[in-house]
C-alpha cells in the first residue's frame, strides 16, 4: 500500500496508529528525511515524486491510501481524482460529502478508524477482483464525472444560473 502525501499533523496521528497497528504503507512525499517518524521508519519512506510520476509509483502497489489534511473538512482531495484515473484501488478516511463523489463499496472503500482501514486493507488485499472492480469503477466515475473539462462547465454553469 503506498500513500502519496505531504505532511500534516493528522496524517502523522494517522501514520503513527496504522504502524502501531502493523499497517505501515510506503510513504512518498516531504517526510522523507524531514521528519522525525521517517528516522523510525526508513524503509517505509521514500521522496516526493512529481505529478507525471505517479502512475508509475501507482502501478507499484495494490491500493492506494488517501488520508485527508486537516483542512479537508468535507469531499475530498485530489488525489481521489488521481488514485481514480491511474485505475489503483483506493481506501480513503471517510469525510462528510464523499459519496457524493464515490460511491462507497463499489468505486472506494473508506475507513474512520485505524481498525477499520485494516480490515478494509484486508479485505482488499485478499480479493484481487473486488479490487479490479473498485478500481475500474472508479476510473469509469471519474472519467465520466470528474474531468478538469466537466468541472469547469459545471461551475460556468453555476455562475450563468446564479445571475
Amino acid at each position: 500500500m503506498c500513500f502519496i502525501a505531504n505532511q500534516d499533523a493528522k496524517r502523522d496521528l494517522w501514520l503513527s496508529q496504522l504502524a502501531e497497528a502493523g499497517l505501515m504503507p510506503t510513504v512518498y512525499g516531504n517526510y522523507f528525511l524531514q521528519h522525525p517518524m521517517f528516522w523510525n521508519n526508513p524503509l517505509h519512506f521514500r521522496p516526493a515524486v512529481a505529478t507525471r510520476a505517479m502512475g508509475a509509483v501507482y502501478a507499484r502497489y495494490q491500493v492506494a491510501l488517501n488520508i485527508h489534511a486537516q483542512v479537508v473538512r468535507e469531499g475530498t482531495n485530489m488525489r481521489s481524482f488521481e488514485c481514480a484515473g491511474y485505475g489503483i484501488p483506493q481506501l480513503v478516511e471517510r469525510r462528510p460529502g464523499l459519496e457524493r463523489l464515490f460511491d462507497p463499496d463499489s468505486e472506494i472503500l473508506m475507513f474512520s478508524t485505524v481498525e477499520e482501514c485494516v480490515a478494509q486493507f484486508e479485505r482488499l488485499a485478499g480479493d484481487a477482483r473486488l479490487a479490479a472492480r473498485l478500481a475500474e469503477n472508479a476510473r469509469r466515475r471519474v472519467l465520466a464525472e470528474h474531468t478538469y473539462r466537466q468541472r469547469a462547465t459545471a461551475m460556468l454553469q453555476g455562475l450563468v444560473a446564479f445571475n
